[in-house]
């Protein structure tokens, strides 16, 4: 319940990060970059709410394995290190940092082949649209609405000739009869939106199965390494450093004490960790057959280079607003949950 909720109150921002970190993998980086609100109202006017929730299904489906993973091998890291602990029955704040690292380890195995397939259908409508150069118009398909227009602009062209008006227009119809008229200029290329790769979590699953095999659900694996054992270690960390701090455990703290613990413990994640989480996703969407980049270290020099240290923290308002408030929801939703189960 928790991990769904989480879920559906932060995917939106999820979306609009790897949106905004898959532009890096597009070559533009002489063009600034869009903005979190620009990305927004893009997806918005393009693919509208729904949009935003693209590649759910991907995490949605294995929400309940991701956290029974997380869990189960953070209490089997809190036995441990209880028993081998020589002071009391609760762990230190430093102790529930090495459980938490130790649970991120085992989620990776989970988390790599989801967030891969995530990614790829989170990102793919960042598919620059393609030019087409004079001399191919015939193999793109026009539609009835566009060659009415068609129609009509060659009846304009017409008319203006009947009437002697100079223009644009009548010098590319009078260069006809005398093409050293347009010899310096050049044809301009005719943008055409580039066709979706992917038609659903399915359909990626096959594709990277088909060009990597089992091992291609891994591409990634160390950055998420990464990013799940130091982001864990903090997550847990300030979790339970908070509700310390706020009275103790979780019956005694109030609605919006547990709001607040998760809602720290979120913000401490990413900031331990998001750069690890750029590298991550640019070799996630990266292609596999003619991969811009070779290793984790390639993928970060490459970032630096093009990006500077900037590149490392792109998306990071939008993940952050996600984990705030998602996490709030999550620790809120499970303390709920386990007082009702016990």
């Amino acid at each position: 319940m928790a991990g769904i909720a989480q879920l559906l109150v932060g995917h939106p921002f999820d979306t609009v990060k790897v949106k905004l970190q898959s532009q890096m993998n597009s070559g533009s980086h002489g063009q600034p970059n869009p903005s979190a609100v620009d990305t927004v109202k893009k997806i918005m006017a393009t693919e509208g709410l729904r949009g935003l929730y693209r590649g759910l299904s991907a995490p949605l489906a294995s929400v309940a394995l991701f956290n029974a993973v997380l869990f189960t091998a953070r209490g089997q890291m809190e036995t441990f290190l209880l028993r081998n602990s020589r002071s009391c029955t609760t762990l230190t704040i430093p102790q529930q940092m090495v459980a938490g690292a130790g649970a991120g380890f085992a989620v990776s195995f989970v988390a790599c082949p989801t967030e891969l397939v995530k990614c790829r259908l989170q990102a793919q409508s960042n598919s620059t649209p393609s030019l087409i150069t004079p001399g191919e118009e015939d193999k793109v398909p026009v539609s009835n609405q566009t060659t009415q227009e068609m129609t009509a602009n060659t009846d304009n062209i017409d008319s203006s000739n009947q009437q002697g008006e100079i223009g644009l227009r009548t010098l590319i119809v009078e260069s006809t009869d005398n093409p050293g008229i347009l010899s310096d200029l050049e044809a301009p290329a005719i943008p055409r939106p580039s066709p979706r790769k992917y038609g659903g979590c399915l359909d990626v699953a096959k594709h990277i199965f088909r060009q990597g095999g089992i091992l291609g659900f891994y591409k990634g694996l160390t950055p998420t390494f990464l990013r799940e054992v130091f982001g864990n270690a903090a997550y847990f960390g300030s979790y339970q450093g908070t509700k310390q701090l706020e009275g103790g455990s979780a019956s005694n703290l109030g609605t919006g004490s547990l709001l607040l613990a998760g809602a720290v413990a979120g913000a401490m994640f990413w900031l331990c960790v998001y750069p690890a989480d750029v590298i991550k996703s640019v070799i996630q969407v990266d292609d596999y057959t003619n991969p811009k980049y070779t290793s984790t270290f390639d993928a970060f020099r490459k970032v630096i280079k093009s990006r500077g240290v900037k590149g490392l923290y792109c998306g990071f308002g939008p993940a952050m607003a996600r984990s705030i408030l998602a996490n709030a929801v999550c620790f809120f939703v499970y303390e709920l949950v386990r007082k009702a189960l016990k």
